[in-house]
């Protein structure tokens, strides 16, 4: 039997299943300690439940069998309990399901100093290890996986916990086996046929030799999940498929024309189906964990937690499913959007989640931006196969020809990028873990796919005036700043870094003579960015789309130029009414878009068959298409011309060109690339920042600067609730979160 389905029995396991996990925990222990004795009993077992027997002498290494999730305390009470009836005790051996490791080692440490007791604590991976070293242990774990583990791997079980946004139940078996066939590995093999085979496979889940389908069962069962229409072509595709799954030690047997899994693949489908089942209970655990860091000073009862936990949960397979409609309609439709934080918070919002409204749909969207934008290694594989499954999942709701769909995106081609794109490149340099570098990976596994990247000079003056508005600000007291912090300086105070060393940083990017040229050939040498501009095809495009995409782009500067706009050029910001500036911005806007459109030349066979594209984070940028529609009404508007970072990213796992990205950057490519957040720091969390570090003296910088980093994160992950809904007011509130912080921490 395999670790997976030993280990999810023993996450199985709660309060009630006490007295199994007490038979199991013994019968694992019985082989290396033959004079065991269980002492439990009506009468009362004086803190223990059994007890290693020595003849002539006081036993003095005593058992305890538990399932308590709060096993510290536990633990605690079992010795103070111990101390008072058998004073004797120098040993505790303490046997339990939950997942304790390394977390124990201080109270290993306190009971052998303080209580003159070993303490051995035996937890869910010690007996995981542990199951075929003897017979007597792999009979017990077979006992106890057929009674907590086997139920939930059958069709049915599998509907009670999988796939929580469809609600069509056979749909949701189906994604699992989508999800098992989306491994992480980026294979020639066409996604029409990949999907095809997991939909057939998830039919026939749960036959075996004496409980076959007929092969027209089976159809009939995929087509119930597919859209009308197509029968033809949608027949042939699962007769293929039944014939590709039958052949020679295939995991599929087909007699007398009936088919069933092969008993081979019914063991490794248990295996797989058990692993993705533990990895949907880490997930839930570790969502339950950002959310309870947004709103620390939340307690929650069991039930409430339970409750949480499956509104997380829920939540995020929506989010997840909504990103794969949006990239599904953007290949079929060529409607592109970009997931951001308050599309999060939309889509909690409309998911109803349960009556009980434990938590705000602000605190749910932020613990669930956390997870997806920094989830733990062991997470990022399930996640990334759980957003693949949700993408083809929503592609075959739309068609039956998946792979067609996914190669009328373009092959190869070139993207010209804006400013929104390459300001987190010099942010995430401030970033320890590669992992986390979202827009660095993104641009990356682009270049190793054969694309080619561009920015006008346009964005490179935005460029470097953004990072001189950075400098300015670093020069200038907080309290005197009467605008948004801009975003790179955002990203660098959050860092934990010295305002005082933010010029030293900047040098890596730019000198004080020539610095465009400096930016220039920083993004050429780190990044394959190169300089083209886009001027010349601008002055050769129809005079009513100019027209109307300046009209859009100079209502937007104008509302844009108070003190609450989008901090990332920082041209015409501070609230500077100069019209020269928002000139200068519009200009750039207009290049871009209207030149990547006179570049394309003639039509593409689909919306997403050009070759040149202008990858930009703005929202009217990628709403452009839908206003020009409005502003020159029974003119044709031709195809827009720009991509979100969302789309890149999932075009780079899933398109045509994935075999060709070195697998440690595809395998790297983020779920979700919102910057958002950055965009809503308030001065006081800055303010917070230089305070800090004024606290913290005669230490290494490494040092100062994570406690820093640490502590605004913990501000940040709790004003994310506030961030998504609104900016508004939202100062104060932090101001008053920082102030009760300074209250409870007394001096220092």
């Amino acid at each position: 039997m395999s670790r997976a389905r030993l280990s999810l029995a023993l996450e199985r396991m709660g309060p009630g299943d006490w007295l199994e996990f007490e038979r199991f925990a013994a019968e694992f222990l019985a082989p290396e300690y033959p004079s065991l004795r269980t002492t439990a009993s009506q009468h009362g077992d004086r803190g223990r439940d059994g007890q290693l027997y020595i003849v002539d002498e006081e036993p003095n290494t005593m058992i305890q069998y538990s399932v308590a999730s709060d096993w510290d305390a536990k633990i605690r009470r079992t010795v103070r309990r111990l101390r008072e009836t058998l004073p004797s005790t120098r040993r505790l051996i303490y046997l339990t399901n939950q997942v304790v490791g390394a977390k124990a080692d201080d109270l290993v440490s306190e009971f052998r100093r303080e209580a003159r007791i070993a303490l051995d604590i035996r937890d869910r991976n010690w007996f995981v290890e542990r199951e075929v070293t003897y017979p007597q242990r792999e009979i017990i774990a077979v006992e106890i996986a057929k009674k907590f583990v086997d139920p939930l791997l059958v069709e049915r079980g599998i509907r009670s916990f999988a796939a929580t946004a469809i609600d069509n139940e056979q749909a949701r078996v189906a994604l699992v086996h989508l999800a098992l066939e989306s491994e992480d590995q980026a294979t020639d093999k066409g996604w029409t046929k990949r999907c095809f085979e997991a939909l057939t496979l998830s039919a026939l889940n749960d036959t075996a030799a004496e409980s076959p389908l007929t092969r027209a069962e089976v159809t009939e069962r995929v087509k119930m999940l597919l859209p009308a229409g197509h029968d033809t072509q949608v027949e042939e595709q699962i007769a293929g498929a039944l014939n590709r799954l039958t052949r020679r030690r295939g995991p599929v047997k087909e007699r007398d024309g009936s088919y069933a899994l092969a008993f081979e693949e019914q063991g490794r489908l248990k295996d797989k189906i058990a692993r993705f089942a533990l990895d949907e209970e880490a997930l839930k655990k570790e969502l339950g964990e950002a959310l309870q860091a947004a709103v620390p000073e939340s307690k929650f009862s069991d039930e409430q937690r339970s409750t949480i936990a499956d509104d997380l949960q829920y939540g995020l397979e929506t989010l997840l499913l909504r990103r794969g409609e949006v990239f599904a309609r953007a290949v079929t439709a060529g409607e592109i959007q970009q997931v951001d934080a308050q599309d999060v918070l939309s889509i909690i919002t409309v998911a109803g989640r349960s009556k009980s409204a434990i938590m705000p749909d602000e605190a749910v969207s932020a613990a669930l931006i956390e997870v997806l934008e920094q989830p733990s290694s062991s997470l990022r594989r399930h996640l990334r196969r759980l957003a693949d499954a949700y993408t083809m999942y929503a592609f075959l709701r739309q068609t039956h020809d998946v792979q067609r769909a996914i190669l009328s995106i373009f092959h190869g081609g070139e993207l010209w990028l804006d400013t929104t794109v390459i300001l987190p490149l010099f942010a995430e340099t401030l970033l320890d873990d590669p992992q986390q570098r979202h827009y660095t990976t993104v641009l990356r596994a682009a270049v190793h796919a054969g694309l080619k990247l561009w920015i006008t000079e346009g964005v490179l003056e935005e460029l470097e005036r953004h990072l001189n508005l950075c400098q300015r600000f670093a020069h200038t007291p907080t309290n005197r700043w009467q605008s948004r912090i801009p975003f790179v300086y955002t990203a660098y105070a959050l860092s934990g870094s010295p305002r005082d060393g933010f010029d030293a940083w900047l040098e890596r990017f730019r000198g004080a003579d020539r610095p465009i040229d400096d930016i220039r050939q920083y993004l050429g040498e780190e990044h394959a960015i190169d300089l083209r501009n886009l001027l010349e095809q601008v002055d050769g495009a129809p005079l009513a789309l100019k027209a109307a995409v300046q009209e859009i782009w100079h209502e937007v500067h104008e509302q844009r130029r108070g003190g609450l706009d989008s901090n990332f050029d920082g041209i015409a910001r501070q609230g500077n009414p100069d019209s020269i500036a928002r000139q200068r911005l519009v200009a750039h806007d207009v290049e871009n878009y209207v030149g990547v459109i006179q570049l394309r030349g003639s039509s593409a066979d689909s919306p997403l068959g050009y070759q040149h594209w202008f990858l930009t984070l703005d929202r009217t940028a990628l709403r452009m298409h839908e206003s020009l529609k409005d502003r020159l009404r029974m003119r044709e508007v031709p195809d827009s011309p720009t991509l979100s970072p969302d789309f890149m990213t999932q075009y780079l796992r899933l398109g045509p060109i994935r075999t060709a990205v070195e697998r440690e950057l595809w395998t790297n490519l983020p779920l979700l690339t919102d910057i958002s957040r950055y965009e809503y720091a308030p001065k006081e969390l800055i303010e917070r920042a230089d305070s800090l570090r004024r606290e913290i003296v005669n230490l290494d910088e490494r040092i100062t600067r994570r406690r820093v980093r640490d502590q605004l994160g913990q501000l940040k992950l709790k004003l994310g609730p506030e961030a998504i809904a609104s900016g508004r007011g939202m100062e104060e509130r932090l101001s008053t979160q920082i102030a009760d912080q300074e209250h409870r921490r007394g001096p220092q």
